[in-house]
């Protein structure tokens, strides 16, 4: 319509098309247009596509709304000095985070919120992994599926996964079980990570423990219905992360040894740059756990930043290393790390 005007073009899931990349760099390079590509495939973040882009190209991940996002949606103004009113509020706002999720229509649509997240769940399962990949025996993925959504942020093996299907008949190769979880990894809705180690082998013989992209789908099909909140707190923390740009088994793991575990490890380069651990409630039963053995982690890894996040609570402990404690709300609208 107008030949002698730059053509603003936009293409969705273009990744499903054979040699799509030709055709995009001679409308770029060539034509000098300007190319959107949106999908659901961690395939168009590859460094191919930058490569043969010449650094033309800018990648741009996209997650559901943030905490701060979402106070935006509900019209709520952030301001560092709170009212009781409003930070009363804020909570009420972070428990429904927490529970429902952060798809904009689910936030948007709460009526129908649970219906959304499970037409969603069908699209992803039959559009992004079925289609795609031509997976044949779905009921094997939709069980697959349920067990990681109900072991996130637990260490999941898939050996014994698959002595579990084979002992209620049925039968499927762990080769399989690790295709699925790749797929599930590539369109962004599980996020398996790996324990730290200064090995690449040790890290990659590790059990991941499996991260959700919503909170919503973890109370849709949380089939014990525990509503554990500190495993909710603890996905929403991971999610965050990797919204900020952390990529999982590259520079954030989690951590064991003998004192105990540590959620999360930041790793830049070649140091340790923080640890994060999750705890929904501080309290005295749980301080030495959570507090005295982090602390000793934290020396034994030579790192001095380290961070409790917290529903609610606040305070800094200096024991032999400080911890910051901090709320989930305000690690997320103030971007601390």
């Amino acid at each position: 319509m107008y030949p002698n005007e730059k053509i603003t073009f936009f293409f969705d899931e273009i990744q499903e098309v054979e040699n799509w990349e030709i055709v995009i760099k001679r409308l770029v390079e060539r034509e000098g247009h300007n190319v959107y590509l949106t999908g659901s495939s961690s395939k168009l973040l590859s460094k191919e596509i930058a490569t043969q882009l010449r650094g033309r190209s800018l990648s741009v991940e996209l997650f559901p709304l943030s905490f701060k996002e979402y106070l935006r949606f509900k019209g709520f103004e952030f301001d560092e000095i709170l009212t009781e009113q409003e930070k009363v509020l804020i909570l009420k706002y972070l428990d429904d985070y927490l529970t429902y999720g952060s798809f904009p229509e689910v936030v948007m649509e709460e009526e129908n919120r649970e219906e959304i997240l499970r037409e969603y769940l069908r699209t992803i399962i039959f559009r992004d992994i079925v289609e795609r990949h031509k997976i044949k025996n779905i009921q094997i993925l939709k069980l697959f599926i349920k067990f990681l959504i109900n072991y996130h942020t637990k260490k999941v093996s898939i050996n014994k996964l698959v002595n579990y299907f084979k002992s209620i008949g049925i039968k499927v190769s762990k080769n399989t079980l690790y295709e699925y979880l790749e797929y599930l990894n590539d369109c962004y809705f599980v996020f398996p990570l790996k324990k730290f180690s200064y090995s690449l082998k040790e890290i990659n013989q590790s059990l991941s423990k499996p991260y959700i992209i919503d909170n919503g789908f973890i109370r849709i099909f949380d089939i014990k219905h525990s509503m554990d909140k500190g495993k909710y707190l603890e996905n929403a923390v991971f999610v965050e992360l990797r919204r900020r740009g952390f990529v999982e088994n590259e520079n954030i793991f989690y951590y064991e040894d003998t004192i105990g575990e540590v959620d999360f490890l930041i790793k830049e380069n070649d140091e340790i740059k923080c640890l994060i651990n999750v705890c929904y409630d501080l309290n005295f039963d749980n301080y030495d756990r959570e507090v005295k053995k982090f602390v000793k982690i934290g020396k034994k890894l030579n790192c001095n930043n380290l961070i409790l996040i917290t529903f609610d609570y606040e305070d800094v402990i200096k024991e032999d290393i400080k911890v910051k404690i901090i709320p989930f709300w305000k690690w997320c609208l103030l971007n601390n790390l």
